[in-house]
């Protein structure tokens, strides 16, 4: 079941190597455990726990386009901007994704 999951994503290393790089690259503390979201049929998300709390982690589909993010975050960054609870967006080296 969980090779379904890394599919979606092109996933050819251990969850935990692409935990500790978001850790990393976003600052967001010592790496300590990863639980797969089951729910869910396009995208690739996940609960991140560090020393500092708990991340909700949404890698896209193998299969989206630049664009296709681009709107995505243009739609989450707008809900936030008029307050609606959504997820944070967390920049790295100045933009929005990390690839």
């Amino acid at each position: 079941m969980l090779e379904e999951f890394y599919n979606r994503i092109n996933l050819k290393s251990e969850l935990s190597d692409l935990s500790k790089m978001i850790c990393e690259k976003y600052n967001l503390g010592q790496y300590i455990s990863e639980e797969i979201i089951l729910v869910g049929y396009e995208d690739f998300n996940f609960i991140l726990t560090t020393d500092t709390g708990k991340f909700c982690v949404k890698v896209f589909n193998k299969e989206r386009t630049s664009e296709d993010v681009k709107k995505y975050i243009d739609r989450i960054e707008l809900a936030n901007s008029i307050n609606i609870n959504t997820p944070k967006v967390y920049n790295y080296d100045n933009s929005i994704l990390c690839e």
